[in-house]
């Protein structure tokens, strides 16, 4: 640039957004030109720009780019200055994200989740005229709106895994209870929730199998009736196959504290019989009373 090799570029701050303009061939083509194109094309000056932050700050050239209505200059610029000095763009959250918003979305969530530099409500704001679900729903998460959060999951996205990681996340009643009664009219939440209680069971504390069963009504199931009512017999099979053996691994552990009792009544029986006498107050037959309740407490009730 010939402002930056002659040293005139801070005597001409106000006329950058014109020189740029020229360097595409005019301002029409800031609005037009795709914007990987642009973005190739002025590398350089926004590489110029980045290399100046420290004499043409920020704070002046946001507002510059701004009042000329080229919101472009300032994603580009906003952009490359971030991954070279992240401090320099912490005051402009909220430019950032009308900015992905509208020239890289793939870019919003990952802004949103990782800096706090921002102003949620008009980032919700922002996603909500957009329609953008997805960024929504982390929104909404992030300031404890879950109900709508789930909801929009479910009726928007229509998002079965989605939904369940939310659920499986907030560990909350209430929000599993939404995603429950939403999925019986949906074949392919049901089919997930149905899975995932078969490959995890520490969320069978919210739902099982039995609680689906409950509520199914097969009838609304649509062409995925018969293969939802296989997985759910196959998942409720399983789910009575583990309670059974549960139940069986109880009766076990019941029977060997039962038969370890009656070995430790039997000896007192003997030593009472030939005339001693067992005082668990004292410290050698304390030790051994501290012992059996160690033996009684090994065998705790297990569930699988």
């Amino acid at each position: 640039m010939y402002l930056d090799q002659n040293h005139l570029l801070l005597n001409f701050i106000s006329e950058i957004p014109k020189f740029i303009e020229l360097q595409v061939g005019g301002e029409d083509n800031l609005h037009k030109l795709p914007i990987q194109q642009l973005q190739d094309e002025l590398m350089q000056t926004m590489d110029i720009l980045i290399e100046h932050r420290m004499e043409i700050s920020p704070h002046q050239l946001v507002p510059l780019f701004r009042q000329a209505n080229l919101a472009i200059l300032n994603y580009f610029y906003l952009f490359r200055l971030q991954s070279v000095d992240v401090t320099m763009v912490q005051d402009f959250g909220n430019e950032l994200v009308e900015l992905y918003a509208n020239f890289n979305r793939l870019q919003l969530l990952p802004f949103l989740t990782h800096n706090d530099n921002y102003d949620v409500d008009l980032a919700i704001e922002t996603c909500q005229l957009r329609e953008y679900f997805s960024e929504l729903v982390y929104l909404l998460g992030k300031i404890g709106e879950n109900k709508r959060a789930i909801n929009l999951v479910i009726h928007k996205l229509d998002d079965a895994k989605l939904a369940i990681e939310f659920a499986t996340r907030l560990k909350d009643q209430d929000t599993w209870d939404i995603v429950i009664d939403e999925s019986m009219t949906r074949p392919h939440f049901i089919r997930q929730l149905i899975e995932l209680s078969d490959l995890d069971e520490s969320i069978n504390q919210f739902y099982d199998p039995m609680t689906i069963l409950n509520k199914l009504d097969v009838d609304k199931m649509g062409d995925m009736k018969d293969e939802s009512e296989q997985l759910l017999k196959r998942s409720v099979m399983e789910y009575d196959s583990r309670q059974q053996l549960n139940q069986l691994i109880n009766q076990i552990i019941l029977r060997m504290i039962l038969n370890k009792s009656q070995q430790v009544a039997q000896v007192l029986k003997d030593m009472l019989l030939r005339g001693i006498a067992v005082n668990f107050e004292d410290e050698t037959d304390l030790t051994k009373r501290r012992e059996w309740e160690q033996i009684v407490q090994r065998y705790e009730a297990i569930v699988l």
